[in-house]
């Protein structure tokens, strides 16, 4: 993901970039080398609060599957041991529903397998 340069050719926060959705980009453009993730599902797997955020605001929908069908909500809270708790607060204050399941157990079930 491309981010626009401060002075010093700095990154600025992705609120700083103008919307994604302005220039032309899809912001739930497939990812990864096989297209099996989106933009989104790539911030909550890493903890990028700012930049989930900033998706959401350019309206990408805060349940949006990958292509293994995992929501971010359920990356966000088990892609590390300790899970990314800013990025869990994100999408579900912006709606992400904590009873969607996958593979039979809903994110909280698998928040809580992974500690």
């Amino acid at each position: 993901m491309a981010y626009a340069t401060g002075p010093g050719g700095a990154p600025r926060s992705p609120r700083r970039c103008p919307p994604a959705h302005r220039g032309g980009a899809d912001p739930e453009q497939r990812a990864g080398e096989y297209h099996e993730t989106n933009p989104l599902c790539l911030a909550a797997t890493h903890g990028h609060t700012d930049i989930a955020e900033a998706l959401l605001d350019a309206g990408v929908h805060s349940g949006t599957l990958d292509g293994m069908r995992q929501p971010p909500l359920v990356l966000a809270a088990t892609s590390v041991p300790e899970g990314h708790p800013r990025t869990v607060d994100l999408l579900l204050d912006r709606g992400a529903d904590i009873e969607a399941t996958l593979r039979n157990r809903t994110s909280l079930e698998w928040a809580a397998c992974f500690g």
